[in-house]
């Protein structure tokens, strides 16, 4: 499973978890001999209009699977505001910090921090304080 199908991204340009896999079967016709599957990940709002809205009400769709997703390893990414339009690329380099705290720190604004608390120090020393 490809990392990217545990996230999809808001409204607000923040990552999001999805929480399920579902595979819905799309009959092609009434008499449901030739389908295509499908896999589906996705959140809470999208399972709740998958399963009470659209397959019930389409006589050619068809729940065959329906799993939660195991999303612990990253859950620390939900939230995270996204910097640029190239969403994958961009999750998929957060994704490889491996927590929070170190994705924080790979920040600009974490180095720059980093940098004048550093020159603050040299400071002092040459100064002899």
């Amino acid at each position: 499973m490809d990392i990217l199908n545990n996230f999809y991204v808001d409204g607000d340009n923040r990552i999001r978890l999805n929480k399920r896999v579902i595979v819905v079967r799309d009959y092609k016709t009434t008499e449901k001999t030739d389908y295509d599957e499908r896999t589906y990940y996705v959140n809470d709002d999208a399972y709740k209009e998958w399963t009470e809205q659209l397959i019930p009400k389409h006589q050619l769709n068809e729940l065959i699977s329906d799993e939660p997703l195991d999303t612990s390893a990253v859950a620390w990414m939900d939230g995270i505001k996204l910097r640029t339009d190239n969403h994958p690329k961009e999750i998929a380099q957060i994704a490889a910090y491996g927590s929070m705290e170190a994705y924080t720190a790979s920040l600009d604004e974490a180095r720059d921090e980093y940098l004048l608390d550093l020159d603050c120090r040299i400071s002092a020393v040459e100064l002899g304080i």
